[in-house]
């Protein structure tokens, strides 16, 4: 995917900085904590309850329309919609690229918060799941 973002980016004209160099690999580590840490809480909780399944992908639909692909987050003016657009695991992400390849400037304690949130996430994830490991071959 990084390579379609980067071959994206320079067929539209936008020239590879060293902004860029230091903010993709931070928008990569971003997403693989917040995906290792929410998808192990989800994967528990399907295994533990099987009618969670059926509300992953609405769930998921419903948070596509709150990370602001398509949108500027500097546009949001709602302090609840700011909160939940916050608490999503992949705004930090997004908003990294949006630092790479833009010419907004970086929040460090913003970026910092989402690493930390990311590293939460993960343990919780991990946490969640070595608990219930021994007996999640027992409910599939």
């Amino acid at each position: 995917m990084l390579v379609i973002v980067i071959g994206f980016a320079i067929y539209l004209g936008q020239p590879i900085t060293l902004k860029a160099l230091v903010f993709i690999p931070i928008s990569m580590i971003l997403t693989v904590l917040s995906t290792l840490g929410v998808g192990a809480v989800v994967a528990t909780l399907v295994i533990a309850n099987r009618h969670v399944r059926h509300a992953i992908p609405v769930l998921l639909y419903a948070l596509i329309f709150v990370l602001p692909v398509f949108y500027s987050v500097n546009d949001i003016n709602d302090s609840f919609i700011d909160m939940m657009y916050e608490l999503n695991p992949i705004a930090g992400a997004m908003d990294c690229l949006r630092v790479a390849f833009g010419t907004e400037s970086p929040s460090y304690t913003t970026i910092a918060s989402w690493l930390v949130q990311s590293l939460i996430w993960l343990g919780v994830g991990v946490t969640l799941f070595k608990r219930t490991e021994k007996t999640l071959a027992d409910r599939v």
